[in-house]
């Protein structure tokens, strides 16, 4: 029979570093604000120039994003000229 082979630990050592993340830095978050009603009435050229990227990213967010936050109370619906 051979000899069990043993295993030494070195428990004195410092654990080995933790590789640190670095985080890119973040863009400023803005609120932007579209005019449905005025692109949808206006057949002006700069309206469709001013609010129609603001509606492609809108749509772009809610086709490509799992978790969407919808923040609605009063004055909600008057801001949006609803009545």
């Amino acid at each position: 029979m051979s000899p069990t082979p043993t295993i030494t630990i070195d428990h004195d050592g410092a654990p080995p570093a933790k590789r640190q993340r670095i985080a890119k830095p973040k863009e400023p978050k803005k609120t932007e604000y579209l005019d449905l009603n005025a692109l949808n009435e206006s057949d002006n050229k700069m309206t469709h120039e001013k609010e129609d990227p603001k509606l492609r990213k809108l749509v772009d967010a809610l086709r490509n994003k799992s978790k969407i936050v919808v923040i609605a109370g009063a004055g909600i619906s008057t801001t949006a000229g609803s009545k």
